[in-house]
């Protein structure tokens, strides 16, 4: 594995506990936050686990729903 590919899967990890972290702060249910994204619960738990490489366009929906922005740098 190149260090690239290390540093993206660690990125994307960072960003799943944030997404969980978030949801539980507001004290939402994965089923909750997937309503308020428009999106079915099953995504967000694929999401909060790392199964899943979402795109920008799902990484939005979720932060919309939490109130965050996405950044890219």
């Amino acid at each position: 594995m190149s260090s690239t590919a290390f540093r993206a899967g660690m990125e994307e990890a960072r960003l799943a506990l944030l997404i969980a972290q978030a949801r539980e702060e507001r004290g939402w249910t994965q089923g909750e936050l997937a309503r308020k994204a428009g999106m079915k619960q099953p995504e967000i738990a694929r999401i909060e686990s790392g199964e899943h490489n979402p795109t920008i366009e799902t990484y939005t929906k979720v932060t919309v729903a939490l109130g965050k922005r996405v950044t890219l740098v």
